[in-house]
Parts: C-alpha cells; sequence; structure tokens
C-alpha cells in the first residue's frame, strides 16, 4: 500500500493549496463537461486515524473522491464494478475520474486483491475505509456520507468532502440564474460560474446518486432538481420579477416563500430560478420582452412561442432531461400554458392549496402555485406528497364517469389536431366508462343561472381585468414606482410594453368595477361548482371538464406585432374557468402535429395539449387520475427536445 504522503506529492491530484478550505473550485471533466466541487454548502467531515501515517504531509490538496455504502457487505472486483455501472448510469456528474480514491462504508470485509483490481479497471490509488478493511487508510466519521462524487481537501488528518456539481450551458435562455446554497442556514447565493459558451448562464446540478434510494417520509424529494419562477422568493437572492428596475432597486430577499421552502425541508435541490414575462403578464414573444429576452421553445424548429409568463419554466422542463421539476405560477393561464405549447405535463392547483406569501401578487383570488414535469408518474407522486398538508378532499373512492366536451370549445379548427383529440377522448370515455355531455357554457348559464337578460359572456366579460390589475397596480407598481423615484432623483422606471399598455387601460378602473365584478365572480364560483363540475362523494368530481388548451398551432417568435390591442383583454378566455372556479387543471401532453417550418424549411412537429378540469378541492383525485391513465397507455412520459417522443 502506498504512503499517503507520497500519494499527495506523485498522484495528480487536482491541486495543491496553502491558502486553506475554497468556497468552490472549477474542474474540467474528463468527457469535457464542466464539473464545480462545492464545500460553502453542506459537506461531509472526516477523520484520518493515529495508525495511519499521514505526518509527512507538507500541504492541503484536493483530489477527487468517490462514497460507496455497502450493507455489511464483502467487498470484492465484481461488487465495485457493479456500483460503478449503477453510478454511470443514472447520474450525469459522475466519471471514472472520481475513482482515484475511493470511501467504503458498511464493508464486514474485502478481497485482498481490491485496490490492485481498482487500480488497472479506474486508476485508484487509495482507498479510505471506516472499518478492518485490507490495505486501505482508516478513516472514521460521525454519519454516513452520501454515495457519490466528491472533491475531497485533505489537509494533514482532516479531510472535507464538497459535493461535486455538472455546470450545464442554459441553451435555451430559461434561467435567470443558478443558485448554491449559502452555508447550511437554508440561504442561497448566485453562481458564479462561466460555461465558456455564449452569453447564457451556467446552472450547476448536484449528483443525482446524493439522493439515490435517500428518500425518507419526511425527504420524499431527496435528490431532486427543481427550479422556481424569478417572481417567487427564494432566501439570500434576488426576485427580479422580470424587471430589471426592479432588480436594481431591491436587496435579495430574507426569506423563502413557504410554498418553496416546504419542498426544501422535504428534501429538494433548488437549482436556479427561470425567466417569467415581466410582472407575470402575457408579454408577446419577442415584441414586449424588452427588459429580458424570452426563454426558446425547444419543440419544433425552436422558434415557437414560449406561451405567457412562466416561459422559462416550460423551456427548462421541455428542454433539459437535468431539471425534474419547475415551479411556476398562475393567474390567467401562465401554469397551463407554457406547459400546453411546450408539450409537458403541470398542474394549477385548486385555489388557497399552495400558500402565495413570498410570491409576487397578481390577482389575488387567482394567482395558483403551481409546476411543470415530463412525466405523469412524477406529476402524481410529486404533487401529493407537496400537497398533502392543503385542504383538498382525500375520501374518493373513483374516478369520474362523464366528461363535458362544451361546444363552445370544441372542435378545434385544425382538423388534424381535432381527429388527435376526439380519439383520445374516446378513448378517455371508455377507459372511465364515461358519457359524453356536449352542452355549451351559454346553454348551462341560459338553463340554471337564473340571471333573466344576461349572455354568459358578456356578463363575465370585465370581470378578470377589473379584479386583477387596479389591484396590482394598487400593491406592487405604485410602491415600487415610488421607491425607484426617491433613490434615483425622481426618475420613473422602465416597464414592457404590455404590462404598461394593460396598467394604463386599467388606471380607469374604479372601486365599484372592481365590487361588481367581485360579485360577478363569486357568482361564477358558486354556480359553476353547483351547475356544471360539480363535487361527488364517490369521485370527488362529478365530471372533468376538456379545454382544448393547445392545438399545435404555429406561433413564430420572430413576428412583428402592432402595440398590444387592449380591447381584447376583458374577454372571457378558456383559461379562466378553473381560475374563476378556483378549481384544479391539469395539463396532459397527448399527441403532435406536424407542419412545414418557415425556420427551418422542413416538417417539424408540434405538442397538442388537453386540460382537464374538476371541482375544487379534488386534486389529488386528478393526480390520481394522471397515473390512472399512464398505467393504461392513455398518458406517457415526454422526452425533452423538438418533438415529445
Amino acid at each position: 500500500m502506498p504512503s499517503l504522503n507520497g500519494f499527495a506529492k506523485l498522484s495528480t491530484s487536482l491541486l495543491s493549496l496553502t491558502t486553506g478550505l475554497p468556497e468552490s473550485i472549477s474542474v474540467n471533466g474528463r468527457s469535457g463537461t464542466q464539473l464545480l466541487g462545492y464545500f460553502n454548502g453542506w459537506t461531509a467531515n472526516l477523520t484520518l486515524e493515529a495508525r495511519t501515517s499521514h505526518s509527512a504531509l507538507s500541504s492541503s490538496w484536493l483530489t477527487p473522491i468517490t462514497v460507496f455504502s455497502a450493507q455489511n457487505e464483502t467487498i470484492d472486483c465484481d461488487w465495485v464494478k457493479s456500483k460503478v455501472q449503477t453510478y454511470e448510469a443514472v447520474d450525469d456528474v459522475f466519471e471514472s475520474s472520481f475513482m482515484k480514491i475511493i470511501l467504503l462504508q458498511g464493508a464486514s470485509s474485502n478481497d485482498t486483491n481490491l485496490l490492485s483490481y481498482l487500480g488497472e479497471a479506474y486508476g485508484t490509488e487509495v482507498i479510505f475505509a471506516q472499518d478492518n478493511i485490507k490495505h486501505a487508510f482508516a478513516v472514521s466519521c460521525s454519519e454516513t456520507v452520501p454515495n457519490g462524487p466528491y472533491l475531497a481537501y485533505i489537509s494533514a488528518s482532516n479531510i472535507t468532502l464538497g459535493p461535486v456539481y455538472r455546470v450545464y450551458h442554459d441553451e435555451l435562455q430559461a434561467f435567470m440564474s443558478g443558485i448554491l446554497p449559502n452555508g447550511t442556514s437554508g440561504q442561497f447565493q448566485y453562481v458564479n460560474v462561466n460555461t465558456m459558451s455564449d452569453s447564457s448562464v451556467g446552472i450547476p446540478v448536484p449528483s443525482r446518486l446524493y439522493g439515490l434510494n435517500a428518500t425518507t417520509p419526511e425527504k420524499r424529494f431527496n435528490g431532486l432538481r427543481v427550479t422556481v419562477k424569478d417572481i417567487i422568493d427564494i432566501d439570500g437572492v434576488k426576485t427580479s420579477n422580470g424587471n430589471r428596475a426592479w432588480f436594481k432597486l431591491y436587496d435579495a430577499v430574507n426569506a423563502t416563500a413557504p410554498a418553496v421552502q416546504r419542498l426544501v425541508d422535504m428534501g429538494a435541490t433548488l437549482i436556479g430560478k427561470t425567466k417569467t414575462a415581466q410582472f407575470a403578464n402575457a408579454d408577446r414573444v419577442t415584441a414586449d420582452w424588452i427588459d429580458y429576452h424570452d426563454a426558446f421553445n425547444p419543440r419544433g424548429d425552436g422558434y415557437q412561442d414560449t406561451g405567457v409568463s412562466s416561459a422559462g419554466a416550460g423551456a427548462a422542463t421541455a428542454g433539459y432531461d437535468w431539471v425534474d421539476i419547475s415551479v411556476c405560477t398562475d393567474t390567467g393561464g401562465s401554469i397551463r400554458i407554457p406547459a400546453s405549447k411546450q408539450g409537458v405535463f403541470a398542474l394549477r392547483p385548486s385555489f388557497g392549496a399552495l400558500s402565495n406569501e413570498g410570491v409576487m401578487l397578481e390577482g389575488e383570488y387567482f394567482d395558483a402555485v403551481g409546476y411543470h414535469t415530463r412525466s405523469p408518474y412524477m406529476l402524481q407522486s410529486f404533487g401529493k406528497a407537496w400537497l398533502a398538508d392543503s385542504n383538498l378532499t382525500t375520501n374518493y373512492t373513483s374516478l369520474p364517469t362523464k366528461l363535458i366536451v362544451p361546444s363552445n370549445l370544441w372542435p378545434v379548427s385544425n382538423n388534424k389536431s381535432q381527429a388527435v383529440f376526439s380519439t383520445w377522448i374516446t378513448k378517455l370515455s371508455t377507459f372511465l366508462n364515461a358519457t359524453i355531455e356536449t352542452t355549451s357554457i351559454s346553454e348551462y348559464w341560459n338553463s340554471t343561472a337564473k340571471k333573466p337578460g344576461t349572455e354568459f359572456f358578456s356578463y363575465m366579460q370585465q370581470v378578470a381585468f377589473n379584479l386583477n390589475w387596479k389591484n396590482q397596480i394598487e400593491k406592487v407598481i405604485e410602491p415600487f414606482e415610488r421607491d425607484y423615484a426617491a433613490k434615483f432623483g425622481g426618475r420613473k422606471p422602465f416597464i414592457n410594453p404590455f404590462p404598461a399598455a394593460r396598467f394604463a387601460s386599467a388606471a380607469n378602473t374604479t372601486d365599484a368595477d372592481v365590487k361588481e365584478s367581485y360579485e360577478r365572480f363569486m357568482f361564477f364560483k358558486q354556480w359553476f361548482g353547483e351547475h356544471v363540475v360539480l363535487p361527488d362523494e364517490r369521485s370527488c368530481s362529478e365530471s372533468l371538464f376538456l379545454i382544448p388548451m393547445f392545438a399545435g398551432t404555429e406561433s413564430y417568435r420572430n413576428t412583428v406585432y402592432t402595440p398590444p390591442d387592449v380591447s381584447s383583454w376583458s374577454s372571457f378566455l378558456m383559461y379562466y374557468y378553473s381560475v374563476q372556479s378556483q378549481g384544479p387543471e391539469a395539463v396532459f401532453p397527448i399527441g403532435e402535429v406536424s407542419y412545414k417550418s418557415n425556420i427551418t424549411g422542413v416538417e417539424e412537429k408540434l405538442p397538442i395539449s388537453i386540460d382537464v378540469l374538476a371541482h375544487r378541492g379534488c386534486d389529488l383525485m386528478l393526480l390520481d387520475l394522471a397515473k390512472a391513465l399512464a398505467d393504461g397507455g392513455l398518458l406517457k412520459e415526454v422526452k425533452t427536445g423538438s418533438t415529445l417522443w
């Protein structure tokens, strides 16, 4: 066995240090990947036992190391080979260069030729072990170290293991920034890494091995990589709300939004903040994205609209397999539209299911925190765990047996897309043994609302506009403008064209308008829940209300737009049924449609997505429906990139 000081002098260790433990160190992996060893978050500490010869070490040094855990097993060559194969299969950070030193935990004994074999197979030069392992340096540790690759900072008898991150190039420009833990108190900080590419930022993600087989009832999300929309607060990081002046004016926040903190407490890893349309409005790509550039939709030709304010969340989920969940928000469609256009699964929960504290206000009666993901199984398991403490219905025993396919929304104009929708709805009806009802919303209204002389769309026309924008002006924009003027000599902050036009129009909204709209909203909420999508003792929701959220229609990001048209903003749109009934709505990508791209000049494909709305409080049933449909072959996981499958 080599002496440890000889290894320190002769090995190709990363770096010799005389200035102490670094916060981080960037290195290049063998395959050209950019890796980051990080010592300013959680670390593991080992101690070389006294019988180990280390007194000749003259300096501190860094070297790669891999941790393996055994269950009181004998460690031989085949055992290590099997573990390495698993590591390489499930992780995008680990590589064989981390096998220079290995740490064995929980081994009862080992093959006497283990070090020789590892040296030949992986270049291993040193084994650390906490037990009586032959040809190993003895170390002690107060707790079990998670499996996987680390950078080891070795100084005399002390060894500090820092987790390793892989730095990904955000080629879709979906992120505002990557983030890393700042200590162990729950704060975060911006990532300062250069991806050696274009102007896109680098996003570090930790090894998946740290959370592999490490979930517990309390830590259901160990190893899960999560992004957060940049209108949601994260402790130690600024919230931009998509506005450069806001980012310049205000300091980093000192608390994480409770909905996101719950994820952290459950073991999730926050990896970055995703781009948002300014103040969570409906900025049109690319015309209204002045302060920051909109993310790129990876589907089709790569130059399609991402879909309103949670654009970055949708792009990150649809474009990167190193993202598991994207947390985002929805006031009038901002979870659902980006998910549908970028072909991922999503849930807008019932209003109030998750706290809106620490989330920029847009509409106090309509704001909801939800998420995107690529798998119907992840949609279900993640959602049920995250929403477990919400006041939602849990005692349902079956799924709904009635489908509402309202004739005012169906069929869609694209015949190819409608064929996909029709086939899927027929399969859904068969799977649930459900009836299909095509009554339009106006027919429901005329027969049950008891509002003589009213027409549904006219009655609901101004409701969302009046309740949202006057509210946001008074509680977000006006305080912002006062604070900015006070600090910058009376100057006004810049606001993008779309929200600026919307705020200017909403300036004429009166308190009487708000009062009338609130009364109409409350009437709709009760009426819709009593006469359209009713509750049910067995299935929670008597019916499922189906919406053609995206039919695969091209919407190019290089479109030249005229100034925003405020006349269309007061309409009751298909996105508002769940918003104003305050019920849950899920997005299911179910197919694709081909089109001839005027960007690439060849045939491309865009997603076809259907939305399923249930009675308020029936979120968990809707999530179980997704799993059941996946089990039955009606839904399947989508991949990243230009096509869904």
